[in-house]
């Protein structure tokens, strides 16, 4: 997966765990992670995902642009 942040395309990720009793989500951005409140305002651009990277960030709130 691709974003663009600041003007610059840089390489992302998203990783989910899972355990019995809970799901989470994590979104990496050049290996460093990336606070859901942080996408509030729209800063990261979608250059290229697939359909499931898609759909995670979606599920969970993430607010980039080109979801």
């Amino acid at each position: 997966m691709r974003v663009k942040v600041e003007g610059a395309v840089k390489q992302a990720a998203v990783s989910e765990y899972r355990c019995r009793d809970f799901v989470s989500l994590s979104f990496f951005v050049d290996g460093k992670p990336v606070p859901l409140a942080s996408t509030v305002t729209r800063d990261y651009e979608l250059v290229d995902a697939d359909a499931r990277e898609k759909e995670m960030l979606r599920c969970w709130g993430y607010r980039i642009q080109g979801l």
